[in-house]
């Protein structure tokens, strides 16, 4: 019986991975769906457990140099399968529904370490993954707001990323929502540029303040004449609608100077930093701001 059940449950698993909504268990789905499975079973523990941790990799403004704020990135130790890599658990949690938890714990950690900085960061901004999902959920907007209050945090410390083509699944829907909480204060990015299929008909519309530049495009651009045509271009394009431009995945001196050129606002990348945890960063910030 026990049996039975662990091949239903990773038949489960794989359905809802597959675009026909149905699996039939067999030993092929088997090996790759058990560690979904595994990892969907350890992802709710995760946040009990305090398995799960804020990273903050920092941003720069290319006109000032000075830091204009971070990223917050969600990390996760397993006591003994180690660090679980976010591209592994994080398409997990979308499909398995528990986005709606992590993304939840993302925003009240972030707000509670903001709340934490010292005076003399209260001018940074912090970017926070909001899955498409989560737009779709018509609470979202109150629960944020909540939050807010909670932690007694202004909303324009925070800007909330969505990636372009989660974007696209749901316009009315997203739209909307992000329309909210744009009044109420947040900043809107939308994230991955340029790997979506957004039309200009819709683009003019996006209640947007920044675009973030998919660091596909940032990583060659200095070898593939074609990538820095496209990121030139996203440049242009979001500077005619008055929207700042980030570029991520800035590794080396040479794409920083080329993209601070180009009329980039906000860089951010291995080049500046790695993501760090909390104390760390606030230590990077203030060694930053001395030299």
């Amino acid at each position: 019986v026990t049996s039975l059940i662990k091949a239903a449950e990773i038949a489960l698993v794989d359905a809802r991975n597959n675009p026909r909504l149905f699996s039939i268990y067999s030993e092929e789905i088997a090996g790759t769906d058990l560690y979904s499975l595994d990892i969907e079973t350890e992802l709710d523990k995760a946040v009990d457990n305090d398995e799960l941790s804020l990273y903050f990799q920092p941003q720069i403004n290319l006109s000032t140099g000075q830091i204009y704020g971070a990223e917050a990135l969600i990390r996760w130790r397993h006591p003994d399968k180690g660090f679980i890599r976010p591209d592994i658990f994080i398409p997990i949690a979308e499909h398995s529904g528990q986005i709606h938890k992590l993304t939840w714990w993302t925003l009240n950690t972030a707000l509670r370490l903001i709340k934490e900085w010292p005076g003399s960061h209260s001018h940074l901004k912090v970017a926070i993954n909001i899955s498409a999902k989560v737009l779709k959920d018509l609470s979202f907007v109150d629960s944020v707001r909540s939050a807010l209050k909670f932690w007694n945090v202004s909303s324009n410390r925070l800007t909330l990323e969505i990636t372009e083509s989660a974007l696209m699944e749901d316009l009315t829907t997203s739209f909307i929502t992000l329309e909210e909480l744009k009044a109420m204060g947040f900043g809107i990015s939308i994230d991955d540029f340029g790997t979506g299929y957004s039309s200009m008909a819709y683009f003019k519309n996006i209640p947007a303040i920044e675009l973030k530049i998919d660091q596909s495009f940032v990583f060659y651009m200095m070898e593939n004449p074609m990538d820095k045509h496209i990121v030139t271009t996203i440049i242009g394009l979001a500077h005619g609608f008055n929207l700042n431009v980030v570029a991520e995945g800035i590794e080396n001196e040479r794409t920083f100077d080329t993209l601070k050129q180009l009329g980039c606002d906000i860089a951010q990348g291995f080049h500046i930093a790695r993501p760090m945890p909390q104390t760390e960063f606030v230590n990077w910030v203030n060694q930053y701001n001395e030299t």
